[in-house]
């Protein structure tokens, strides 16, 4: 039996960032990968295979209207969010049963406790002296680290709360 052709395009990610090794294994055992790189896949590959991809893993939707693969069942966007309904015809999709699935809600828990955390530091003062700090040095340089010397409050640009 033929592998059924999924496009693993998965633009401004990595694929090592998307898949562990046995999970990328395993999707090339289930199925003929196309492209599946890092990078952009140009579109002249995807003219080579679109009449037989079934599905897309994408960075974000790119690709125009769904006609274009005909027997397209399933877009995977891995990309943080919903393709939006501008690029992507959601009642076309729907009307052939074509799957729109999207990492975005494994996003959720994770952007909720950072913005807790960054609330709570915003609560907090910049020093444990309870100064802040309005700019830098003048004499700062670049190619020095700034924690390898020592800095007083009054010559460093520092004022009490």
């Amino acid at each position: 039996m033929q592998k059924k052709k999924v496009i693993l395009d998965p633009l401004f990610r990595r694929i090592a960032n998307i898949f562990t090794p046995a999970d990328l294994a395993r999707l090339h055992d289930a199925a003929d990968v196309c492209w599946g790189r890092d990078g952009e896949m140009p579109d002249a590959e995807i003219e080579k295979v679109r009449e037989d991809v079934v599905a897309l893993i994408v960075g974000y939707w790119k690709y125009g209207d769904v006609a274009r693969f005909p027997n397209l069942k399933a877009i995977i966007e891995v990309g943080g969010g919903f393709p939006s309904a501008k690029s992507l015809d959601y009642a076309a999709c729907f009307s052939r049963g074509i799957r729109v699935l999207s990492c975005a809600p494994a996003f959720g828990p994770a952007v909720a406790e950072m913005a807790l955390a960054l609330a709570l530091a915003c609560t907090r003062p910049a020093s444990p002296t309870g100064a802040t700090r309005i700019f830098a040095p003048s004499s700062a340089s670049p190619s020095r680290s700034m924690a390898k010397r020592p800095v007083s409050s009054a010559s460093a640009g520092w004022r009490a709360r």
